[in-house]
């Protein structure tokens, strides 16, 4: 059995990698991660402290880094903070990188698991559609919720 999948879903699906046209950041700047749990979110990909993933906002640290895919869970677990278990590196690191693991750290300091919830995505625009009948409903919400709720 084939399965097709629509151009148009295809074309949604590509905005998270920024590849759509016109896109560029749209799904960075629409959609926030939810920290709770931590099991669902990278650490370092996933967009879910301050406004920028820790991959952009710590190149140097994400190129050194042995384990690129880890989870917030795994990283908090093994312990994030300076000397933490969780930075693991490929090589020596140098002064300057070893102030931005502070840097990182103290970013990290303030963030609690919430081990009963989840963690999920929240669509920061609030984009409406008039249905036929007349009925509002909140269109894009909806459809990013289902659209993302797989990952």
């Amino acid at each position: 059995m084939i399965i097709r999948i629509p151009l148009w879903w295809r074309s949604v699906c590509r905005i998270r990698e920024g590849l759509g046209e016109g896109v560029g950041r749209w799904f960075d700047d629409n959609i926030r991660r939810m920290l709770s749990d931590g099991r669902n979110t990278l650490f370092w990909h996933d967009n879910w402290v301050g406004d920028t993933p820790l991959r952009c906002k710590f190149p140097c640290l994400f190129d050194l880094a042995v384990s690129k895919e880890c989870t917030v869970e795994d990283m908090c677990r093994a312990g994030w903070e300076v000397g933490g278990g969780g930075w693991e590196w490929r090589g020596r690191l140098l002064a300057w990188e070893e102030d931005s693991v502070k840097e990182c750290s103290a970013l990290l300091s303030n963030v609690v698991l919430q081990v009963n919830a989840h963690d999920s995505w929240r669509c920061l625009l609030d984009l409406h559609m008039v249905t036929r009948s007349g009925k509002l409903i909140a269109f894009l919400p909806i459809m990013v919720t289902l659209w993302i709720g797989h990952w």
